[in-house]
């Protein structure tokens, strides 16, 4: 096989990748019982297996090198972000915003332009 073109498998892994981020919003959500400190930290298991997921050598082969060097940066920034809003969040009854959680999901999304 030719190491230029990916093969199948190599096209489901970014696929799934691919998947993994568009479904994130209702994963959370089935996920979490609908409070603050549970949606949040759904979201910080999503963000570090999304993490994990790009530590993958076969995926920095299929995602073009500029977005892929972008990802480190976007995903340190979101944590940065997270852990503002955790600390303004977890521990009060207060819930947290749906403008917030869709900013959040919006940045986990650190392949997009």
């Amino acid at each position: 096989m030719d190491e230029n073109f990916p093969s199948i498998n190599d096209k489901n892994e970014l696929t799934d990748l691919e998947d993994f981020i568009a479904s994130s919003k209702e994963e959370i959500e089935k996920k979490s019982a609908g409070t603050a400190e549970s949606w949040l930290a759904q979201f910080d298991a999503r963000l570090l297996a999304l993490e994990a997921q790009l530590a993958n050598k076969e995926i920095e082969q299929l995602v073009p090198a500029d977005k892929y060097q972008l990802a480190p940066m976007k995903i340190e920034e979101l944590r940065y972000q997270l852990a503002g809003i955790k600390e303004k969040y977890l521990g009060k009854n207060a819930p947290l915003p749906l403008e917030t959680k869709q900013e959040l999901l919006e940045q986990l999304d650190v392949l997009k332009d």
